[in-house]
């Protein structure tokens, strides 16, 4: 059992997490029920008949919050509708940011699984120079990648994403700021292997990566030992990895994984706003939770 282990959970049992806004609604229903009682009582009526109408109007109550939520947050998903619609449109525009990997289909294995057939980068040629390659798994909007791009024109940056609709606007924002040491992969992180040479990559950011809270997708963690033992293929001797996540647990996980994997440890943040980090970039998602009070966890890890 686990009390308040991110800003949106007020406790865990294992897989099974009670959410914030629940316990809240509960408790106003609760108090609402209580001064109600003391009302009436007040009033010379007999409480029990209130007892008659806590469920229907919890139910309403509930009901019309939910109404609320689809007529008020109805035009943003139309929105996000619209940009779908022109998302062929715009990841065209983005050509030459959005690296094409020119996927050969190699059929299926066993499991089913589609098996692609390795097109490895030549990063020389995507970015026209030799300087050390970093490389953001989860790149999200592109927030960080775009800033670290500018603030450090002397390293390449290639930042990962899976998702369509995600990527093409990071990658417009590396357009209109012009940023020649930035190109995006849409492709999952397991497939990196595919297209990255092995000793390629100087450095790895993972920023808020899903945590993936149920114990069956541990897997799927970014941080899972099948992954980190790809990073060591993939880093030069002396590579580092970088992570930091507002998910306790997950960082937790973490911290067993990189020592199970062999990585050195080199430092490790339970609150890296409070820390002597430097040059860490703050994304808005990020501030978002540290506003909230939450604390940001931190490590670096190097292959030995």
């Amino acid at each position: 059992m686990h009390l308040f282990p991110n800003s949106r959970v007020f406790i865990s049992f294992g897989s099974l997490q009670i959410a914030w806004y629940a316990v809240l609604i509960l408790t106003g229903a609760l108090c609402a029920y209580l001064l109600c009682q003391r009302t009436m009582k007040k009033w010379s009526y007999a409480p029990e008949v209130l007892d008659d109408y806590v469920v229907p109007m919890l139910f309403i109550g509930i009901l019309g919050a939910r109404l609320w939520y689809v007529i008020f947050e109805g035009r943003k998903k139309f929105m996000r509708m619209r940009r779908k619609k022109n998302l062929g449109e715009r990841l065209a525009a983005c050509e030459g940011y959005i690296l094409d990997l020119g996927y050969v289909h190699g059929g299926y294995d066993e499991n089913g699984n589609a098996l692609i057939e390795k097109n490895i980068l030549d990063t020389k040629t995507v970015f026209g120079n030799d300087n050390p390659v970093y490389l953001e798994i989860g790149c999200g909007k592109g927030q960080f990648a775009a800033e670290l791009a500018k603030r450090s024109p002397e390293i390449n940056l290639l930042a990962v994403e899976v998702n369509r609709n995600v990527i093409v606007q990071a990658a417009e924002k590396a357009k209109k700021a012009e940023l020649s040491n930035l190109r995006f992969m849409l492709i999952g992180a397991e497939k990196l292997e595919y297209f990255l040479a092995p000793g390629s990559i100087e450095r790895i950011y993972l920023n808020h990566s899903c945590p993936f809270p149920k114990k069956r997708q541990a897997k799927h963690r970014l941080t899972h030992e099948s992954f980190l033992e790809m990073y060591k293929r993939l880093l030069k001797d002396g590579g580092e990895i970088r992570q930091k996540t507002d998910n306790m647990h997950f960082f937790e996980f973490s911290l067993c994984e990189f020592s199970k994997s062999g990585y050195l440890l080199e430092k490790v943040s339970l609150d890296l706003h409070s820390s002597d980090v430097e040059d860490n970039i703050i994304t808005e998602y990020e501030k978002r939770f540290s506003d909230l009070g939450q604390p940001i966890y931190y490590l670096e890890a190097r292959k030995k």
